[in-house]
Formats: structure tokens, C-alpha cells, sequence
């Protein structure tokens, strides 16, 4: 089986200066309010979310599945899909994939990226230590987490 190695890290841009891989990796409880998130689109969808903060890093990609079982992944967030750089304003996204059912239908989330804190009250959004992404799950339903940097 296939592994990720240091060459394979480098290519994806998960390392940093120091050859050094930053991760982290936890579970979430889906809150029971749903929020508004713009597609690429530009329209506007309702789902749950998921939001982790206090990491040691600033999250570069991030993987969220319902279950160490599940066969795909709910969301993939990407700093790289459009390398749009942070500000103090979130002026600026870049995306998320969202499997938004089990016919593997995928939809396109802009992930606003601000330099700090989001004040963002709907929309995704990723800043220095912190993210929140939307996903497909039930509210209660346990959410698993994995960030790089």
C-alpha cells in the first residue's frame, strides 16, 4: 500500500522549511443549527458544519468523514485549489469539495481565508488556528477531522 513519504509531501506542500509535517487530528459533535455556505457558484446552500479551533497551525488541507469506515471522504478543503492568500477581511477563497449524498454528488464551497479570526456568521471559512466547513451529517453524528499544514 502506498504511503506518503517526504517526496510526496513536499509535491502536496505539507512540508515546512524544516522537512517537518504538520498535523493534527480529532472528532467533532455536529451542532444542531444549520448555516448558510456559497457555492462556487455564487448560490447559496444550508448545511451543518463542522468548526475546530486552537491548532498549532495554520490548516493547509483538511479532510472530514463521518467514520474511520466511511469508503470517501465528506469534505476536502484545498488552500492549494486556488492559493488565494489570506486577509484581515476574508476577502478572498479558496474551495472545498462537499460529497453531498450517496450518489457521490459533489458540490464546490468557497473557504473564505482570513489572516486571524473569521467574524463570518454563515460561509466557510479557515484563519491562523481554525476552520469551519460544512458537511452532510446529522446533528450528534460524531465528525472526524484531519488538518495539515
Amino acid at each position: 500500500m502506498p504511503t506518503l513519504d517526504n517526496f510526496s509531501l513536499g509535491n502536496y506542500m505539507l512540508r515546512d522549511p524544516d522537512d517537518k509535517v504538520k498535523y493534527a487530528t480529532g472528532t467533532a459533535t455536529v451542532p444542531g443549527n444549520a448555516r448558510n455556505f456559497l457555492r462556487e457558484n455564487g448560490s447559496n446552500y444550508s448545511y451543518r458544519s463542522i468548526q475546530v479551533t486552537g491548532l498549532p497551525f495554520r490548516p493547509k488541507k483538511v479532510f472530514l468523514r463521518t467514520s474511520i469506515t466511511a469508503t470517501r471522504m465528506g469534505v476536502i478543503y484545498d488552500f492549494n485549489s486556488r492559493s488565494a492568500a489570506p486577509s484581515s477581511n476574508g476577502a478572498d477563497y479558496n474551495l472545498c469539495h462537499l460529497n453531498a449524498d450517496d450518489n457521490y454528488t459533489v458540490y464546490l464551497f468557497r473557504v473564505f481565508e482570513y489572516l486571524d479570526a473569521s467574524t463570518s456568521t454563515s460561509n466557510a471559512w479557515v484563519a491562523k488556528d481554525s476552520f469551519l466547513l460544512p458537511i452532510t451529517a446529522t446533528v450528534g453524528e460524531t465528525v472526524i477531522w484531519e488538518a495539515y499544514g
